[in-house]
């Protein structure tokens, strides 16, 4: 291309001043107009090339910043699938504990003129066999939140009706 554009040039610097005037006359096209056309080509494909590249190397640097941004992601969601790994591992590994459970009497128990301790004769659930149906006492095997639910009834004018909930020997609530 440099080689034609050259080429022209110099064929255009070896005509006269009225050799071009009669180019113009006959119809012909200027070669002067010609190669301006082409040089304002150039230079306008050169600013497109120069804004091309330039918003190449912003995109690059953009993907570069995503890269980095993507593998601190993967690493973090590494580390939580880890830990998510450990905490299943755990969970696996403490007993479950729920007992569900009733006195199975119809009717009156006492009247009593001392507490004691009742035993449940219709165990429903044990998971964990932590109730123990012969002594009445439930042992907790692991720290938690534990839910007790306890319903009494009493019909006599004359006699009081309670209950109490003890945790280690101390009274935690009492009906």
């Amino acid at each position: 291309m440099k080689v034609s554009i050259a080429l022209l040039m110099l064929c255009c610097l070896s005509l006269t001043d009225g050799q071009t005037d009669v180019e113009e006359e006959n119809n012909q096209p200027n070669i002067w107009t010609e190669v301006r056309d082409v040089r304002d080509m150039m230079v306008e494909l050169r600013v497109k090339l120069d804004m091309a590249m330039n918003d190449n190397s912003k995109m690059a640097e953009q993907i570069l910043e995503l890269k980095k941004e993507n593998a601190g992601l993967n690493e973090r969601m590494k580390i939580s699938e880890t830990q998510l790994e450990e905490l299943k591992r755990e969970n696996a590994e403490q007993p479950k504990v729920a007992f569900s459970a009733d006195l199975g009497i119809r009717g009156n128990l006492g009247p009593q003129t001392t507490e004691l301790t009742l035993a449940f004769n219709n165990v429903f659930t044990n998971i964990g066999n932590n109730y123990n149906p012969t002594t009445g006492l439930f042992t907790a095997p692991v720290k938690g939140v534990y839910y007790f639910r306890f319903t009494i009834c009493g019909n006599g004018i004359n006699q009081s009706t309670g209950a109490n909930l003890y945790k280690n020997g101390q009274n935690i609530v009492s009906v």
